[in-house]
């Protein structure tokens, strides 16, 4: 008899620079028996090519090509549908894993039967992949994590593999994140609400902090990003209390004016933003996209003094341990 299947999704959108190294750290797997299922997201760059040169070369590797750009959730979502494996995994376009990370997973699971989603501990690393800027360190078992929840959720959402029963039972992301972010987040924590979860000590993941990366997702005008964790905690609490969450009655007028709420320190102050955004990234251990980040808050504001003082507080700085 051949091993379970184990599907891994992969959208793809203008990863051309970092695309081929994600691809062989999954087809290099020690874990043979797998499908690789990459979603081209109508990318500009030669990232089309480039995934039906190796769809050419291993029959392993499944195309599910976007004809127009739908985004990270809708294509993670069409992917997820298309998977046949008894267990899934995740790989984003331009990071990468260890060559054993699945098959660990796969033994955790058939190990512990009562766990249903298995992430790993993982590294930031600069642009080229040869340097580890930080690591997290995770709480591993079930118990530990939900003590963590929902002010930090302990998972590195791109490193999870979990049963398909996960799946069958909660479906994909929900669309109202699409394009602002935490969407994994909050599918991790409506999965906790009904399976158990653990983290593998080891770092099995790589997350590359490609130039521009941070900066080409947290802008102004686009600054409903910043608040999606801040929804996603309001959602789960209002799962904890009333069983049931705004999305789940579809009462997003109720949501919407929870945003603004949110939004009302930003909405006459760009400077502030940027500050804000700041000291976020240097706390989540991100310090080079971090210093960016006040230098910008000093450009749009240049005669405030703090700008200045928290920019060479934190230059001299060293960014905490991800836990």
């Amino acid at each position: 008899m051949s091993p379970p299947l184990i599907s891994i999704l992969m959208p793809a959108y203008n990863a051309s620079a970092f695309l081929a190294q994600a691809i062989e750290c999954i087809l290099s797997q020690t874990y043979q028996n797998i499908e690789l299922l990459i979603a081209d997201d109508a990318s500009t760059d030669n990232t089309r090519n480039l995934i039906e040169a190796y769809a050419q070369k291993d029959t392993r590797i499944k195309l599910c090509h976007n004809k127009t750009n739908l985004g990270y959730l809708k294509t993670w979502n069409n992917l997820i549908a298309q998977a046949k494996g008894d267990f899934i995994a995740f790989q984003d376009a331009d990071d990468f894993s260890d060559l054993s990370r699945l098959q660990l997973q796969f033994e955790f699971l058939t190990r512990h039967f009562e766990i249903a989603l298995v992430g790993t501990n993982f590294s930031y690393i600069d642009a080229r992949g040869d340097k580890s800027v930080s690591t997290s360190q995770y709480p591993t078992g079930h118990e530990e994590i939900s003590k963590k929840i929902p002010d930090l959720i302990p998972f590195c959402g791109s490193s999870i593999m979990i049963r398909r029963e996960v799946y069958d039972t909660i479906g994909g992301y929900r669309e109202y994140f699409d394009r602002i972010g935490a969407e994994d987040y909050d599918w991790i924590l409506l999965a906790m609400e009904k399976f158990k979860v653990a983290n593998l000590p080891a770092v099995l993941y790589y997350y590359r902090l490609s130039q521009n990366s941070v900066t080409r997702t947290f802008t102004y005008n686009g600054r409903r990003k910043l608040f999606a964790s801040q929804i996603v905690k309001e959602l789960y609490e209002q799962r904890q209390k009333n069983g049931i969450d705004y999305l789940q009655t579809g009462r997003l007028d109720l949501l919407t004016g929870f945003e603004k709420k949110l939004d009302e320190e930003f909405a006459n102050d760009e400077s502030h933003f940027y500050w804000y955004i700041g000291k976020k990234l240097f706390y989540e251990g991100n310090k080079t996209e971090a210093m960016w980040f006040f230098k910008q808050a000093i450009v749009k504001n240049p005669l405030r003094l703090k700008y200045y003082r928290d920019y060479f507080y934190f230059l001299r700085q060293s960014p905490p341990t991800v836990s």
